[in-house]
C-alpha cells in the first residue's frame, strides 16, 4: 500500500509487527475457554482500531531504539496476540466447527490430566472432561486412549491409586480418609479398586518396608 502527502507535509510512518504464526497457534489453544477455541485465522481483517495495540506499538519502537534485548519484544508478542485473541477473534462453539472436533492437542491433554489431578477426590464425568479437553464427548475417549494406552476411566483410577499410595507411605491418615480422597466415598469400593490395581491391600501396603 502507498500513501502520498500533500506537497511540504512530513511522509507518512508504518510500523509494522510480524508475529510468529506458531505463537498464534499455541497461544489461541492455550487461551480458548473449555469447550471453545480461538481461530488464530479469524484475525485476519483489513483495518480496526485498537489503542492498546497502538499504544504498545510505541513502547516497542521506544525500546528497540533504546536497545532492549530480544526477551522484551517476545514478551510483548505474546501480550498482543493474547489481546488479539481475546478482542479480535471470533470465538465459536467447538460443535459448530467439524474441522477441530476430534482432535486433542498436546496441551490440551495435558490441561485435561492436570484437571484429573486437582480433582482426585470428585466424580467426574466424560462430557466435563471433553469440556475441558475442548473435543466433542463423542471423540473424547477415543482420542484420550490414542494419546495414553488408556481410557479416561482408567487413566483416573491410575492416578488415584498413585496419589492413594503416596498418602499411604507419607501420612498417618486412616485407609478410609485415604480413599476418599482420592475420590472413593466407600471404604469397600476403595479397598477393591486397590487390591485389583496394586495387587495387595492397602493395609498391607502400608506396613511393607
Amino acid at each position: 500500500m502507498r500513501w502520498r502527502t500533500l506537497p511540504g507535509q512530513p511522509p507518512f510512518r508504518t510500523l509494522h509487527f510480524y508475529l510468529p504464526g506458531s505463537l498464534l497457534s499455541a497461544l489461541a489453544d492455550e487461551y480458548s475457554q473449555a469447550g471453545r477455541h480461538a481461530r488464530a485465522d479469524d484475525l485476519s481483517a483489513l483495518s480496526f482500531r485498537d489503542n492498546a495495540i497502538a499504544a504498545q506499538a510505541v513502547a516497542l519502537l521506544a525500546a528497540c531504539r533504546a536497545g532492549e534485548p530480544d526477551i522484551y519484544a517476545a514478551g510483548a508478542a505474546r501480550w498482543i496476540v493474547t489481546h488479539l485473541l481475546s478482542q479480535h477473534a471470533q470465538w465459536r462453539h467447538l460443535h459448530s466447527d467439524p474441522r477441530l472436533a476430534s482432535v486433542i492437542t498436546d496441551r490440551r491433554l495435558a490441561r485435561v490430566i492436570e484437571y484429573m489431578t486437582a480433582h482426585l477426590e470428585s466424580a467426574m464425568t466424560l462430557d466435563e472432561l471433553a469440556r475441558e479437553a475442548g473435543i466433542s464427548v463423542h471423540h473424547f475417549g477415543r482420542r484420550f486412549r490414542e494419546s495414553t494406552g488408556l481410557g479416561p476411566a482408567a487413566y483416573l483410577t491410575t492416578l488415584r491409586m498413585a496419589h492413594a499410595r503416596l498418602l499411604l507411605r507419607t501420612t498417618d491418615l486412616p485407609i478410609a480418609e485415604i480413599g476418599f480422597r482420592c475420590g472413593y466415598s466407600r471404604a469397600s469400593a476403595f479397598a477393591t479398586a486397590f487390591l485389583r490395581h496394586v495387587g495387595t491391600t492397602a493395609s498391607s501396603y502400608r506396613a511393607s518396608p
